[in-house]
């Protein structure tokens, strides 16, 4: 039986692809993603609790620009899965 993926917001999905490929920082990805600092935070910590992203830093609101992310090698198969899946869902 296959196990479903995760669920994840717009914008834990937009900061997921940005750092799919390479680890970025919050201004980065503010800059990437269109952002502003709490959505951004709030995406990380998102991703963050659900064991997609490793963050080196803060990722609070008000500290989120300075943080580091990026996807550990661990589940970057399941990140390509994930992203995959929501390019084809309807």
């Amino acid at each position: 039986m296959a196990v479903p993926p995760p669920q994840v917001s717009d914008d834990a999905l937009a900061v997921l692809r940005g750092v799919s490929e390479r680890a970025m920082d919050g201004y980065m990805l503010q800059s990437l993603t269109g952002l502003d600092p709490q959505k951004l935070g709030t995406a990380v910590r998102e991703l963050e609790q659900q064991g997609l992203v490793v963050v080196k830093g803060q990722s609070s609101t008000s500290a989120v620009s300075e943080a580091y992310v990026y996807v550990p090698p661990s589940v970057r198969q399941r990140v390509a899965y994930l992203l995959g899946f929501q390019v084809q869902r309807p």
